[in-house]
């Protein structure tokens, strides 16, 4: 179009010989290229081969109306954009509103007043060329997106189509301008794939997103496709924007992921067998040593070998902890354990714990307190096993790292909403060395310890913590820890149990 052209071209389409000239002399006083017609037939033909910039078009006219060629003229791709005033002897507010509706811009009535038609030519140009030069603009913009930018109408056809689209098929993209996919002879199913997204927008009036391939050139492409509707004034989707990217690079890039991280997987699962296998092999013989320890201190030994035999004991049994933990931890890292719903009574879990721990406590000099919520039910059900064996744990740590003090567990029965599940809360507090703050975190990690060092002062792997919270999560609950250097640790866990009935 030419439209920044130093001469507008306007066209004339009227019936009436003396409305054209009488136009073409109000027009002559300014520097516009006249062409004039008296029928629409000669106006839709000589627009096609020279667009004009700008055409005044009679209504009422004999062979074609207005309304009809402006309606053909908006259905040429070059000549869509092109604004139509609509003259005509008649003001009914019907014909205006069928002027606008059918594609014109603009309405002036007869007898002709130069000072209007000169006005409303001029303000008709002047926001023609904005719009081109907006365009313009926006084509710059797009060229330099990494995306195919594509606007369709609601047939489907090209109204804009970024210089990147040879990416798909390897056409450019003037070849697209104001043509379909199927006038373009694409193949059946990739006409039908956009002429099904795009009326799908039409029709739906959202967003449409989804994967698609595209194999028109070169090796199939994967692109993220988003057809999104365009409104005119009125609140009427008037196109499509089709924003296209290609994402074969991350597809591949996740795919590869997703491998690694089967591979991963699979080769942690192999590892976990093989360690809950190697520990089960070492505890057979283990036990065997055991045995034969204990049987030996039932004889009459020297006070001396008896310390000895009493310290390969302790080894051993430490052995056993160490290796149970270990088979404990691969178990449940392969995801193998499942926990259990059986009814319990949670006072007798307490009463066990109280007698294990209690010679260890009158050995080390430490008070052990275990107080328990009145209101705890004397049935649960759940896990009572892993109860126990979370307690134990935890308690054994609490000892390892208290001198001299105090060890209290207490139980809190959390009244229940209605058929809710039970909550019991278990705060274990020890007066020990403590941790760090900025170890609070990494200690529940596997082989992590507070202190990590080869000449720390206390025996473990590091396993006990981390196989706590893996517990825990197991059983639905949730854990947390709080600690200060030097004065002890408070170790706070809630876990949730089914009422036995």
């Amino acid at each position: 179009m030419s439209i920044f052209s130093a001469h507008p071209k306007i066209m004339i389409v009227d019936d009436t010989p003396a409305n054209l000239n009488l136009l073409q002399e109000i027009l002559q006083e300014e520097d516009y290229h006249i062409m004039a017609f008296p029928r629409g037939s000669m106006a839709l033909a000589a627009a096609a081969k020279n667009p004009p910039d700008m055409i005044l078009l009679d209504i009422r006219m004999p062979e074609m109306d207005g309304f009809e060629v402006c309606r053909r003229l908006k259905e040429i791709p070059s000549l869509k954009d092109v604004p139509v005033i609509f003259i005509s002897a008649l003001s009914d507010t019907q014909d205006k509103l069928k002027a606008f509706s059918t594609g014109g811009v603009d309405y002036v009535t007869k007898p002709f007043q130069p000072e209007e038609i000169h006005a409303r030519i001029k303000t008709h140009l002047h926001l023609q060329k904005l719009l081109r030069e907006s365009e313009k603009r926006q084509e710059v913009l797009i060229g330099e997106l990494p995306d195919i930018v594509i606007r369709f109408d609601e047939n489907a056809r090209h109204l804009f189509t970024s210089k990147n689209i040879h990416e798909l098929y390897g056409r450019s993209a003037k070849e697209y301008r104001g043509k379909s996919h199927r006038e373009l002879l694409f193949p059946e199913d990739i006409c039908d794939f956009w002429e099904d997204a795009v009326k799908t927008v039409f029709n739906t009036t959202k967003t449409l997103e989804m994967e698609k391939t595209f194999t028109g050139k070169g090796k199939p492409a994967i692109h993220n496709l988003r057809l999104i509707p365009e409104y005119n004034i009125y609140g009427k989707t008037q196109s499509v924007l089709a924003i296209s990217r290609d994402i074969t690079l991350w597809k591949i890039a996740e795919k590869t992921l997703l491998q690694a991280k089967e591979a991963a997987e699979a080769a942690n699962l192999v590892k976990s067998e093989f360690l809950a296998n190697m520990s089960h092999e070492l505890r057979t013989p283990l036990n065997g040593i055991l045995g034969v320890m204990n049987l030996l201190q039932g004889t009459n030994l020297e006070q001396d070998d008896a310390e000895i035999l009493k310290l390969g004991i302790n080894s051993a049994q430490r052995l056993t902890n160490l290796l149970t933990d270990i088979m404990d931890f691969s178990t449940l890292d392969a995801k193998r354990v499942r926990p259990s719903k059986e009814s319990f009574d949670p006072l007798q879990v307490f009463k066990t714990l109280e007698g294990l721990f209690s010679l260890t406590a009158m050995e080390k000099k430490i008070q052990l307190e275990i107080q328990t919520d009145p209101a705890t039910p004397s049935f649960l059900v759940g896990d009572g096993p892993r109860l126990r064996q979370i307690l134990f744990h935890l308690m054994g740590n609490a000892f390892k790292f208290t001198k001299s003090g105090t060890i209290r567990l207490e139980v809190l029965h959390l009244s229940p909403l209605k058929n809710e599940k039970i909550h019991l809360l278990f705060i274990l507090s020890d007066t020990g060395i403590g941790i760090n703050q900025d170890l609070l975190e990494q200690i529940w990690e596997p082989f992590r310890q507070a202190d990590g060092s080869s000449t720390r002062s206390y025996e473990g792997a590091g396993l006990g913590l981390a196989l706590i919270r893996r517990l825990v999560l197991m059983l639905n609950g949730t854990l947390c820890m709080d600690s200060i250097p030097g004065k002890g640790t408070e170790i706070f866990m809630l876990l949730p149990f089914d009422r036995s009935h």
